[in-house]
């Protein structure tokens, strides 16, 4: 059996999830780049707080999916189970 292509549904999260996690690195990027000299992190404004830790948590979750995914992808696959219909199923017939 060859190897299952992923559904476009599968590829359009994939994508989505590379650009909200490369927007976070660079709202991260500059927010502690461009600040204005001598301004200390407490002194930013709240909008800037807001956009940096949100940022945070998107970075952070992606690389916790994607160690969950390998993980998921590192195990064994499960058993089959028996599909509906098969004689084990069937209901006896009344008498």
């Amino acid at each position: 059996m060859g190897v299952s292509r992923p559904s476009v549904v599968e590829v359009w999260f994939r994508v989505s999830g590379v650009g909200s996690t490369t927007a976070a690195i660079n709202f991260i990027a500059t927010i502690l780049a461009m600040r204005a000299p001598g301004m200390a992190l407490h002194k930013v404004p709240f909008f800037v707080w807001t956009m940096l830790w949100t940022s945070v948590l998107i970075v952070f979750g992606s690389v916790r999916s994607g160690l969950r995914r390998r993980e998921r992808d590192d195990e064994e696959p499960p058993e089959p189970t028996e599909r509906p219909g098969q004689p084990d199923d069937a209901v006896p017939a009344p008498q």
